[in-house]
């Protein structure tokens, strides 16, 4: 195991006490260490990023034998790592470092996992069920369900109409996908001119997909989409007018016959 008796081998006793005090100022930015092999050999490497007295901070390479203590090499972008020998301050805060990083890995490993209790919600037995009146003894399986629902449903909190049609509203268009997929972006609305006796021009609407319908009543048409209802026009034809079932290039209608019917109700 690498102590920090093995640090101070490669070191001068000054020189550890001014690692140790970067260290504890935590002047060691960065480390990273990953397995290397040397001659089949399994070395750490060591890699950090230290500052140092000032706010310059330097490259520290290390490679060590966690195991027997030994240290193969080691290298300090700093000025001292050339100029003497033996490990810098630099080396040595990243050292210790590596030492605590390795004391938390082991303390992790030695602790027993937290054990996650869970409680599961007590299911009554039928003698249970039995004396709170819910069943009947001797009634059949739906018999006793039947008691059970019974008073799920009393306990369920009631929904305001209000709230449930805006819920309903909002979460319109997400529904559809899931009710008719196949059929949105594909309603068709052909509008056809009709010359009359007396002059007037008369239009008629007619709605489908493979099948056209005539379209009675635009009034209906524009309460059927503003409520995105649903309505049946005949054998091929049932689909809820929300605008995202229509054709784009129909959209525009769509939309312009809707305005025109709002302001004829709202005009009186």
């Amino acid at each position: 195991m690498f102590t920090e008796a093995d640090i101070r081998k490669e070191t001068m006793e000054r020189t550890f006490q001014r690692g140790r005090q970067l260290y504890g100022y935590g002047n060691v930015q960065q480390i990273q260490v990953t397995d290397v092999y040397v001659d089949n050999k399994k070395y750490e490497k060591i890699k950090a990023f230290v500052q140092g007295s000032s706010w310059r901070c330097y490259h520290v390479d290390i490679t060590v034998d966690e195991k027997s203590g030994y240290m193969g090499s080691y290298h300090c972008e700093c000025p001292a790592s050339t100029e003497y020998s033996g490990l810098c301050k630099h080396e040595v805060a990243a050292l210790l470092r590596y030492i605590k990083v390795k004391e938390d890995q082991r303390r992790r490993l030695s602790e027993a996992p937290n054990k996650i209790v869970v409680e599961l919600p007590h299911k009554p037995t039928l003698n249970e069920l039995e004396q709170k009146k819910l069943v009947t003894k001797g009634a059949g399986l739906f018999g006793r369900l039947q008691g059970i629902q019974t008073e799920e449903k009393e306990k369920r909190p009631k929904t305001d109409i209000g709230l449930y049609r805006i819920l309903v509203g909002n979460g319109f268009e997400q529904q559809l996908q899931y009710r008719q997929q196949a059929m949105k972006g594909k309603v068709h609305l052909e509008p056809r001119c009709h010359d009359r006796y007396n002059g007037k021009v008369t239009v008629e609407f007619k709605i489908g997909i493979t099948q056209h319908y005539v379209l009675k009543n635009v009034m209906e048409f524009e309460e059927l989409v503003r409520t995105n209802a649903n309505k049946k026009y005949g054998e091929k034809l049932e689909f809820y007018h929300h605008l995202s079932m229509f054709d784009e290039e129909i959209v525009p209608l769509v939309k312009f016959l809707i305005e025109v019917a709002y302001d004829f109700r709202t005009s009186g």
